[in-house]
């Protein structure tokens, strides 16, 4: 699975004063954020996730400011740990077009300092020219989710692209920044009104909001109680950032059950409509054991429900239904049988107006001629009214009598 990590923190000269409140210092804000990225870039390589990082600007790379080196760190350390073999994990890097400056530092903070660590292959993929706040954007259709961590306007527009894409995203949001305030305004509340449907604990949804330490090398620590704190500590990013990458595959998981869904409904729409299209043509040519006017009522019926079916596929394309179940499909039959009841009754109220009797399309003599005559009557009644029958299966309004035939069913149900 792909996941596109991303996320910044700003530079020590714009941290404000309430950041430096709640955070204490700008060096322990950064530690926090460092030992996020990590914990996640760890975590994804734990479960053989591809990461998608990159950067718009050469700069954010050399400043420290960015996950996508530290994330590439986290995921070179976990896997020298759990398996010091020839496992390597495939690094999707978006860089600029321009040439990387000039590497003065002992830090892991280039293109070819990065790909030289353990277990790291990195694919790089180039973004246009120029600092554009969409330089990233196609990589959000590339990506299976998105993750989004601290960050400004540049995370912000990753974010609301991939939600308008359909695209599941991941705030995580103790660290502020766009991925807060994306998580405040859309994400959250998505994420607890399907909570139970997703399978998502409430420990793995706290850990969107959840604390982030910095990491200390308990090697060096000589006291036990504050090396089993900071090992304590440490065990609790890595199960925070777990619970991230989980809520992240069962997004991926829900969006593609999603998807099979919705390709189950348009072939069971257009299987059902073929086998009317048959059925109305063996009816029209055959009319077995049936007059011709109750051929005339059938074909109305069968022209009703090949309506309804298209304006289904119609309610599809346009992202407004993905599934239909039994009862759908029982209360769209429903509605194609009263339509057909009242397209008789126009026709029968209009024989009556013009000609003062009942139209009868069955021959009441054994006249040849007289057959011959009713037969082309037939024939043009029935393909003209199951015109008008196909239309008005697919009108929009017929939607209300959809919901309010919905509301009656529901409201038997719960009264048994």
């Amino acid at each position: 699975m792909k996941l596109l990590l991303k996320g910044a923190i700003k530079p020590e000269a714009r941290f404000t004063k309430s950041e430096r409140e709640r955070y204490g210092s700008y060096d322990n804000y950064k530690a926090r954020f460092i030992a996020a990225c990590e914990a996640l870039g760890a975590a994804m390589a734990r479960e053989h996730h591809t990461i998608m990082v990159g950067v718009p600007d050469w700069q954010d790379l050399k400043q420290g400011t960015t996950v996508a080196s530290y994330a590439i760190l986290g995921a070179s350390k976990a896997t020298e740990m759990a398996d010091p073999d020839d496992t390597t994990h495939v690094i999707v890097f978006y860089i600029p077009q321009d040439d990387e400056p000039a590497d003065n530092t002992l830090e892991a903070d280039s293109i070819r300092e990065l790909d030289n660590l353990p277990h790291i292959d990195i694919e790089p993929r180039y973004l246009g020219r120029g600092r554009w706040r969409s330089a990233m954007i196609p990589d959000v259709a590339e990506a299976d989710a998105v993750i989004l961590l601290a960050g400004g306007e540049l995370t912000a527009s990753i974010g609301y692209a991939a939600y308008s894409l359909d695209k599941p995203v991941v705030a995580v949001t103790w660290l502020d920044g766009a991925a807060a305030d994306i998580s405040d305004h859309l994400l959250f509340n998505d994420l607890t009104r399907n909570q139970a449907r997703l399978k998502i604990g409430h420990d793995e949804l706290r850990s969107l909001k959840a604390e982030w330490f910095p990491v200390e090398d308990v090697s060096t620590i000589q006291d036990d109680k504050a090396r089993e704190a900071a090992k304590s500590k440490a065990n609790e990013n890595r199960q925070n950032a777990e619970n991230v990458i989980c809520i992240a595959t069962r997004l991926v998981n829900a969006a593609k059950l999603a998807d099979r869904r919705a390709l189950r409904t348009v072939w069971m729409t257009v299987a059902y409509m073929i086998a009317c299209v048959f059925l109305w043509v063996w009816i029209f040519l055959e009319r077995p054991l049936m007059s011709r006017d109750a051929a005339f009522f059938a074909l109305l019926f069968v022209a009703s429900i090949l309506g309804t079916g298209l304006r289904t596929l119609v309610l599809f394309q346009k992202q407004k239904i993905i599934n239909i179940t039994a009862l759908a499909m029982l209360i769209d039959i429903t509605i194609a049988l009263v339509l057909a009841f009242g397209l008789s009754l126009i026709y029968l109220i209009g024989g009556i107006s013009f000609t003062g009797k009942v139209v009868v399309l069955t021959a009441e003599t054994a006249s040849v001629d007289v057959d011959a005559e009713n037969l082309n009557t037939f024939a043009s009644i029935a393909t003209t009214m199951s015109v008008l029958g196909l239309a008005a299966g697919y009108l929009k309004p017929l939607s209300q009598l959809q919901e309010y035939l919905e509301k009656v069913i529901g409201n038997n149900d719960g009264n048994k």
